[in-house]
């Protein structure tokens, strides 16, 4: 919706989304149903956003607003385990703990945002957003290894209300922020140096244990990028250049903490802030029109990202009593509470190459128009669920943790798609035909591994194989 007070454009964006979602995994890799899980969520949110837009003089041009968005939703994991250990347990032989919560989330912030322009080719933009988050749920973790009960970790807490429900909310608030300096140096050449800052939101772990950690506060990152835009005196020639270097804070991973299960201290892992990392890289972009008709593009990102010494630990307790530099454990003397310094982890889910090369050629003809288009996209390797080996754990646990490393590593791959369609100039319809992954690729698009430690289970999931299809498509309206 658009309007205008005097000279102010007025802009309003309102938006509902609902989403529900099933995922069932079998995780001990044999035909009995013998370990199990199951994950499901559903949330309906509707958001609100307000703009103001304008010029001031022949300079300056601003936009300033608000937002607002409100979500409720249930989420919920569900584990089997066959019960070997409780043969006495009531039938079926089958125990399960469901994690179920109740969540609720809100989320409202002001911004504002202007750009200068200095001279005709030299601009100035700055801006700022401030946002309040407030994240509530309730837990209702329930079990029933032995018997149907709820999880003795809410049922010992202040504020646990029955039949177990758990109550928990936490408030945050954060600055987003813009700089930036952009010159025409002239038609033909763009140059930008720009610095920004940004957070994502914080929330609270659901699963068992979860009650006695704090909620994980917002990741933060900082980051300064320069750059160049360029084209060719006769336009068939464009190309960008990217170089940025960020600055991570809070980084949100899965590490080990203290719990107090039942009374019992002990470590369990869960989504914390864990640490300090840096990631930087270059992004190049190319497209060309050799000849008429024809569009050759190509794009190349190069990464690269470590932890901040020191900055990612962990807590865990190793085998073996009166290790150096830890604690004793008061429920178990056979082991050692001990600090894991993580630094050295590779940064998870960063592949260090990426590359996309594509052919685009339109043939037009007396009834429409022909397109033909090749794509191919290389992913160099990446690492999942990687898992520090501490030097204080005996050789063979060291070369175990190695091995389950290697485990959770994809190899590079490179997948090729085509596509051919005809557009007709009347009707406005599309006939087009497409095939993916063209040579049939066998490929791993994610991996898990959990091999050697809580669920005993490594698998990977495949990428989806060569694939074809042909569609219609039918547009209203002018073209």
């Amino acid at each position: 919706i658009i309007g205008k007070i005097g000279g102010i454009d007025v802009t309003s964006v309102s938006a509902y989304r609902y989403s529900m979602a099933i995922g069932r995994n079998e995780l001990d890799g044999t035909p009995v149903q013998i370990l199990a899980s199951e994950s499901y969520y559903k949330s309906s949110q509707y958001s609100q956003e307000l703009r103001f837009s304008g010029d001031i003089g022949d300079r300056l041009s601003y936009i300033f607003g608000g937002y607002y968005s409100t979500e409720k939703g249930v989420e919920s994991s569900l584990a089997q385990t066959f019960r070997f250990f409780a043969p006495a347990a009531p039938a079926p032989n089958f125990g399960f703990t469901q994690n179920l919560s109740d969540v609720k989330n809100r989320s409202a912030g002001i911004f504002g945002q202007a750009n200068y322009n200095i001279t005709d080719a030299l601009r100035l933009t700055g801006g700022l957003r401030w946002t309040w988050d407030k994240r509530s749920v309730v837990l209702h973790n329930i079990t029933n290894v032995f018997a149907n009960t709820c999880s003795a970790e809410i049922t010992g807490l202040p504020g646990f209300i029955a039949p177990c429900s758990y109550p928990r909310s936490a408030d945050f608030d954060y600055p987003a922020w813009t700089l930036g300096l952009d010159y025409r140096a002239s038609d033909d050449l763009f140059v930008y140096l720009k610095t920004s800052a940004a957070a994502k939101a914080g929330g609270f772990n659901i699963r068992n244990g979860s009650a006695s950690t704090p909620p994980f506060n917002p990741e933060k990152v900082k980051d300064v990028e320069g750059g160049l835009k360029m084209t060719s005196p006769d336009g068939r020639l464009r190309a960008n250049v990217a170089l940025f270097y960020s600055w991570q804070s809070g980084v949100q991973r899965n590490a080990a903490a203290l719990v107090n299960v039942g009374g019992v201290t002990t470590t369990t892992q869960f989504l914390l802030n864990a640490g300090k990392q840096d990631v930087y890289g270059a992004e190049f972009e190319v497209s060309a029109v050799p000849w008429e008709g024809m569009l050759v593009n190509a794009n190349l990102s190069l990464l690269n990202g470590e932890y901040v010494d020191g900055s990612f630990t962990e807590v865990r307790d190793l085998p073996g009593a009166g290790l150096p530099g830890c604690t004793a454990v008061p429920t178990n003397p056979a082991l050692s509470r001990c600090i894991v310094d993580r630094s050295g982890e590779t940064v998870p889910q960063l592949p260090k190459v990426q590359l996309n090369f594509g052919l685009t050629q339109k043939v037009p003809v007396s009834f429409g128009e022909f397109t033909l288009h090749g794509n191919y996209a290389y992913i160099s390797k990446q690492a999942f669920d990687t898992q520090t080996a501490d030097p204080r754990q005996s050789a063979a646990t060291q070369a175990i943790l190695r091995e389950q490393n290697d485990l959770g590593v994809v190899p590079a791959y490179g997948l090729f798609d085509g596509r051919l369609s005809l557009q007709l100039d009347e009707p406005n319809i599309e006939l087009f035909t497409f095939a993916k992954n063209i040579g049939g690729k066998k490929y791993v698009a994610r991996r898990f591994n959990s091999l050697y430690s809580s669920l005993g289970v490594a698998f990977q999931y495949i990428g989806s194989p060569f694939t074809w299809g042909a569609g219609v498509t039918f547009r209203f309206g002018p073209r």
